[in-house]
């Protein structure tokens, strides 16, 4: 990817202090012979410190970042918004052909630069120190604590998107398990990783008996077969799911890339279940499925009472009838 960056024509979205760090480094004496061409720098923030730094360099810069799509030779977008929704926008609005790259690859990049940069600056001081043993000690010193530096840095900064992952990874648990909407969750391998109260005392399945396996599939089915989450892992053409659900089910009008079906299920409860689910696909920041998430609304007194209609109207009509009938006689 450096190979490719150091040859392309690229512009940047999101023009903090990171892109200010990522423009001083490419535009280094260093890489005098080699430099990508910055296009343009986007921000919708005019004082941003790097989109004032790139104007003061004659790089074109904008506060609408859709402008820098129509640069006909573009080759590369690299986004420092740190903004992970954002990013996914970009990916899929951008001109094809386009390559895309995130924060998190730019500042793995970022680091290679900075590597290549002092590496250079080094070498050529050997040069002109190359008979002198102290000075090039010296010089070895300070281009290991430059790479100590840089490994210390990237460590605080995996340390932190951990601690984030984390943190989210726990207001995601405890948004299903708070949520009073029957919800469970599964990752790429199929195995439930969230399984909460209301899917609980809706299944009467306990979490600790389906969380970390694969039997998600228990309450629902007699026998073992894909249920709709597993349908969004694997996206299942249309055509096999319609074996499974024939005209039950059908795409979701308000969740992209989401199923839903309605159907009854005997084995829930005494006397079965009418349930309305929905499944729908999580993704990374790139767009890749990562699991799927499915709710679940029992539908059952709903369906009783519409059947309680249906058996009133029946009478009604019935009654109605008899009324005509015995009206039509008496005319006679």
């Amino acid at each position: 990817m450096l190979k490719t960056l150091l040859d392309s024509n690229i512009v940047i979205i999101g023009g903090g202090s990171f892109c200010k760090l990522f423009l001083l480094t490419i535009f280094s004496e260093n890489f005098d012979q080699k430099r990508p061409a910055i296009l343009g720098v986007a921000d919708e923030n005019p004082q941003a410190i790097g989109l004032r730094y790139a104007k003061e360099k004659g790089i074109f810069t904008t506060s609408d970042y859709t402008r820098l799509f129509k640069f006909k030779n573009l080759d590369l977008i690299i986004e420092l918004t740190k903004d992970n929704t954002f990013g996914e926008l970009i990916r899929k609005i951008k001109p094809p052909g386009v390559i895309f790259i995130d924060h998190f690859e730019t500042r793995a990049i970022w680091e290679y630069l900075q590597i290549e940069d002092e590496k250079t600056r080094v070498l050529r001081k050997l040069q002109d120190r190359k008979n002198n043993v102290e000075k090039v000690e010296d010089l070895f010193e300070q281009f290991c604590d430059f790479i100590f530096e840089i490994a210390r840095n990237r460590n605080e900064y995996s340390q932190k998107i951990r601690k984030d992952l984390i943190s989210s990874q726990r207001a995601t648990a405890q948004i299903v398990e708070g949520s009073t909407i029957p919800t469970f969750v599964i990752n790429m391998d199929h195995i439930v990783t969230h399984w909460n109260k209301a899917c609980e005392k809706l299944t009467g399945y306990p979490a600790d008996g389906i969380v970390g396996t694969n039997k998600h599939w228990k309450p629902f089915r007699a026998e073992e077969r894909p249920i709709m989450a597993d349908i969004i892992l694997d996206q299942v053409m249309d055509g096999d799911i319609d074996k499974l659900y024939g005209a039950q089910w059908s795409k979701s009008d308000l969740i992209e890339d989401a199923y839903e079906a309605e159907e009854f299920f005997p084995h829930l409860g005494k006397n079965g279940k009418w349930l309305f689910f929905t499944a729908a696909p999580i993704k990374s920041s790139d767009g890749k499925i990562i699991g799927a998430i499915e709710t679940l609304w029992d539908k059952t007194e709903e369906k009783e009472a519409e059947k309680a209609r249906e058996r009133h109207m029946k009478k009604l009509t019935t009654m109605l009838s008899i009324y005509t009938a015995l009206s039509a006689q008496q005319d006679i």
